[in-house]
């Protein structure tokens, strides 16, 4: 779903950069806002399932990695839109689908939802024959 999630909003921002119709413009941009969304249901998931105990910092540390783009692009659209042309918004649109491409990309790479030891130091969990076990014995004892 990830792979959809960058795949299908890219091609919605290259087709978008040449349409010229603002209702169409405005459902490609919708679409591939909407779409984006298919990466949800598989980089939360992964950041569990690498590290059932750190998953929050995982995730935390991800987003704002992510977080980057989202400062940079408004000056670097304002910077490569001076004159408000057609052309100049499709190398706008051109570089946020390779934004969205090199994030496929890398997750396909990269990406892995086995249980990263080095992340769960003194965790109470474990993989034991590839699912993710308690130890009761890592776990505090409630106390009545």
């Amino acid at each position: 779903m990830v792979i959809l999630g960058n795949l299908l909003p890219s091609i919605a921002l290259v087709w978008l950069s040449y349409e010229s119709d603002p209702g169409q413009a405005f459902i490609l941009m919708t679409a591939a806002v909407g779409l984006s969304g298919f990466v949800y249901s598989g980089y939360p998931a992964v950041t569990i399932d690498m590290s059932p105990k750190f998953s929050g910092v995982v995730y935390s540390v991800s987003n704002l990695i992510a977080t980057f783009p989202g400062i940079i692009s408004p000056l670097l659209t304002s910077s490569l839109t001076k004159h408000d042309t057609q052309e100049e918004w499709r190398s706008v649109f051109f570089i946020a689908a390779s934004l969205y491409v090199l994030g496929m990309v890398v997750w396909s790479l990269f990406c892995s939802a086995e249980l990263q030891p080095e992340l769960n130091v003194g965790s109470a969990y474990e993989e034991i024959d590839g699912t993710i076990q308690k130890d009761e014995s890592l776990l505090p004892v409630l106390r009545e």
